[in-house]
């Protein structure tokens, strides 16, 4: 890992996980790790795949993926597991990878 690699990389794939991204990023944030994902980080306009591809090779210490269902179908988290499986073998970081398997939910998270 590299001395800028110190950032915890949530990836979700739909607007539905928003909710619950937010609230993981506060926590992590709340308890002192440098938080990354889209819902957090991204403005109108931003090249939003050249900032998440670099984020996820250059700053993530680990990736979670928050996967629901359908979720995981996306295209676009499948590009970023597929940048995250390299980026762990570059790395040499088995544990790089954390899957966060959730089910919907319907109520909003506090």
């Amino acid at each position: 890992m590299t001395a800028t690699q110190d950032a915890i990389f949530i990836s979700h794939a739909t607007p539905e996980d928003n909710a619950f991204t937010l609230w993981l990023g506060g926590r992590l944030t709340a308890s002192g790790y440098q938080v990354f994902a889209d819902v957090l980080r991204l403005k109108g306009g931003d090249d939003w795949e050249r900032i998440l591809e670099d984020a996820i090779r250059n700053k993530a210490k680990r990736f979670l993926l928050v996967a629901t269902p359908g979720g995981v179908q996306k295209q676009g988290v499948r590009n970023e597991i597929t940048i995250a499986v390299e980026t762990a073998k570059r790395i040499r970081e088995d544990g790089f990878i954390i899957p966060l398997r959730l089910a919907a939910y319907a109520a909003p998270l506090r």
